[in-house]
């Protein structure tokens, strides 16, 4: 993990409070919320390094304990359920099994279930047996991104923590304060894992100037070639496309880019792309959903007011 995230988390107010509320805890369950996977994995992270450090004044991330937890080498912690989707009912058959195994190393032993979006009602019926006989050696971690996936059932048995966004002050620690960055960070609205990604990302600047074009030029029909040629010859990478797209109309919804279309016809072409993106992986045909695109935008964009 980069240094200055993992110093980030250690400092804020959501870790220094569940990291005390889990000092003596025993046979207990945590929901950690948050829509950001990126961010609510990396909390996690510095959450068991401060577990497991070596180091009076933990967590460091640099010792030898610190870095089997970054490289899921501590036998004591079990993960389930790490694929998108839905959690299948052999990983939470195992993680019931896994409970009542004593810990072999340490004196507790860590249960996480790291897509707890992907748990289904049946799923999470299974769970709840186990989180009344909970082991004192054994908790339960299960991340998600908001309550709305969790059965009240399991809520109630849970000490639930939705973590707060670090912020934009934060990613600029990260990757920098340079107008690529400012761009970066507006563009997923200070979103850790998508800025981080984005950063990274050589074809970012390619991709954030078209949707600026879209944004400002795609006026009428008789441009559809023009504009539609890029998406056709990058449909690969269409996926990414419509995110920056969507993030470049929505920092003109903010305010953050200068722009004469009205708010209202800039928060339905956000929600059009949204609609894409949603449903982009169901459609084979790219270039019908290059086609609902532009055309949907065209459409929007000349509306009569």
């Amino acid at each position: 993990m980069d240094k200055k995230l993992f110093e980030l988390i250690s400092e804020s107010a959501d870790f220094k409070q569940i990291k005390a509320e889990m000092a003596n805890a025993q046979g207990q369950c945590y929901c950690i919320m948050n829509a950001d996977k990126f961010l609510r994995e990396s909390f996690l992270e510095v959450l068991l390094c401060s577990v497991y450090c070596e180091r009076e004044m933990s967590p460091c991330g640099q010792c030898n304990r610190c870095k089997q937890v970054e490289n899921k080498n501590n036998i004591d912690i079990c993960y389930f359920g790490e694929d998108e989707g839905l959690v299948k009912k052999e990983s939470i058959e195992r993680l019931l099994e896994s409970a009542i195994t004593k810990p072999y190393e340490f004196s507790r032993k860590f249960l996480i279930v790291k897509n707890g979006d992907g748990l289904s009602e049946q799923g999470q019926n299974m769970l709840l047996k186990m989180l009344e006989e909970l082991p004192a050696f054994d908790t339960v971690i299960i991340l998600c991104s908001g309550t709305q996936k969790i059965l009240p059932t399991i809520r109630s048995r849970s000490r639930n923590f939705l973590l707060h966004s670090l912020g934009a002050s934060a990613l600029v620690q990260i990757i920098g304060s340079s107008e690529r960055s400012l761009n970066i960070i507006k563009c997923t609205d200070a979103n850790f894992g998508k800025a981080i990604a984005l950063d990274k990302t050589k074809e970012f600047d390619d991709m954030y100037k078209y949707a600026l074009t879209i944004l400002f030029n795609f006026e009428k029909k008789a441009d559809y070639t023009n504009y539609s040629g890029y998406l056709q010859r990058n449909r690969e990478k269409l996926e990414l496309i419509l995110y920056i797209m969507k993030g470049v109309f929505y920092m003109a919804l903010k305010g953050d880019i200068d722009c004469t279309l009205p708010k209202i016809k800039l928060a339905k072409i956000v929600e059009h792309i949204s609609y894409l993106e949603i449903n982009l992986l169901k459609r084979q045909n790219k270039l019908m959903v290059i086609d609902d695109l532009l055309m949907g935008i065209l459409k929007i964009k000349n509306e009569v007011k």
